[in-house]
């Protein structure tokens, strides 16, 4: 009896344990998402505000502000684009939101990585102006 205690204890325990470690590595935490992207420190950033949805497809955005526009680490990759559908995407989520409501204050910049089992996509939309800082990063599989 003393022996089946011990082995349903140890069993729990590792149970316990295992949902505890897995928790603590898929709890989305905005901050990880901004030092993966760019190369500039997180420290810099203010009333960050990150979203991360997997529902159909991997989604994941960020919104603060920043004293210039942040150096991405594949700074090289990104293409300037019109700014619109980006702006129409952010303005979503981010009604009314300050920074997003004049286009020429704007510069956005995409990229796209095509692997054999996964697209890509990000962005950076960011205001001259006010120094907001709207990110995403979203993909599919294939």
């Amino acid at each position: 009896m003393g022996v089946v205690a011990v082995v349903l204890a140890v069993v729990v325990g590792l149970g316990l344990y295992s949902a505890n470690v897995f928790q603590e590595r898929t709890k989305f935490v905005p901050a990880k998402i901004f030092e993966a992207a760019f190369d500039e420190p997180v420290s810099r950033a203010e009333n960050m505000v990150g979203v991360k949805d997997d529902s159909y497809q991997y989604d994941v955005y960020l919104k603060f502000k920043y004293p210039h526009k942040p150096i991405h680490k594949f700074q090289s990759e990104f293409k300037t684009a019109w700014n619109l559908e980006a702006r129409n995407w952010f303005n979503e989520k981010f009604p009314n939101d300050e920074g997003l409501k004049k286009l020429e204050h704007l510069d956005f910049c995409s990229r796209q990585k095509n692997d054999p089992t996964l697209v890509t996509n990000e962005w950076i939309l960011y205001n001259k102006l006010t120094d907001d800082v709207y990110y995403r990063i979203f993909g599919t599989s294939r």
